[in-house]
């Protein structure tokens, strides 16, 4: 009660890598412009909720990258999120994870590109973005499986064996 409690936070990290040791770390490195910020609207729980940013890429230096790529964070910096992104803002951003579900955070060398100057010195020349398209959740990932159909006829089938077999050995019982 007598001393004032010092802040805690829930995101601690390591000491900072340099930008060859992020580079050599992580699934991705890229610059891009920030496009979209996506959250679950009047529906965060957690400062840890994900948010997804969606990036129109101009440079790569490391990763399976399209022209388009969305990158997830946590929604705060307080669960270790890059809380920072802007629409219409450059970065240069490191990411890990797999490529169809990249994520960064604070812990990484993510920032404004025009504060990347050590970073684009070490890195160098990049490549620009192939013409591929857009890498995004939405699409071929969250397709319904083909062998849906034989998997509910399989559940089906089982679930009715089941009943009879528990029907005759209740007639069984009463007899």
């Amino acid at each position: 009660m007598l001393f004032k409690p010092a802040m805690a936070y829930a995101c601690s990290c390591a000491e900072r890598l340099t930008p060859a040791e992020e580079l050599e770390r992580g699934t991705a490195v890229f610059a891009g412009e920030v496009t979209a910020i996506e959250s679950k609207e009047g529906k965060v729980i957690s400062s840890g909720d994900p948010i997804k940013v969606t990036f129109k890429v101009s440079e790569i230096w490391k990763g399976e990258v399209g022209s388009l790529t969305d990158v997830y964070t946590a929604g705060s910096s307080a669960s270790c999120g890059y809380d920072k992104f802007e629409v219409n803002q450059t970065y240069i951003v490191y990411a890990s994870g797999v490529e169809d579900k990249l994520q960064t955070g604070i812990c990484t060398r993510t920032a404004l590109l025009a504060d990347a100057t050590e970073d684009l010195q070490q890195l160098g020349k990049g490549e620009a973005p192939p013409a591929k398209e857009y890498k995004s959740l939405k699409g071929e990932h969250l397709e319904p499986r083909k062998d849906f159909w034989w998997i509910l006829i399989a559940i089906t089938i089982v679930v009715l064996a089941a009943g009879i077999a528990v029907a005759a050995w209740q007639l069984r019982k009463k007899k």
